[in-house]
């Protein structure tokens, strides 16, 4: 899969979080959905990412 996608185990390293607070963020509603191709894990776009940083970078996250 392109560059333009991160795993869930770059999205940890990229946040400094924890599987937990992983979890937890996404739970709420807040967190970009993934990208489930076929026959392979969840993926993130980027691009969702940054907008995500943009809308909660006075939240903590």
């Amino acid at each position: 899969m392109s560059k333009n996608y991160l795993s869930i185990n770059l999205i940890l390293e990229r946040y400094g979080f924890s599987r937990t607070t992983f979890f937890k963020i996404r739970k709420s509603g807040s967190f970009p959905n993934p990208v489930t191709p076929k026959n392979c894990s969840p993926r993130w776009s980027v691009s969702d990412l940054i907008n995500w940083e943009a809308k909660n970078s006075d939240s903590g996250y």
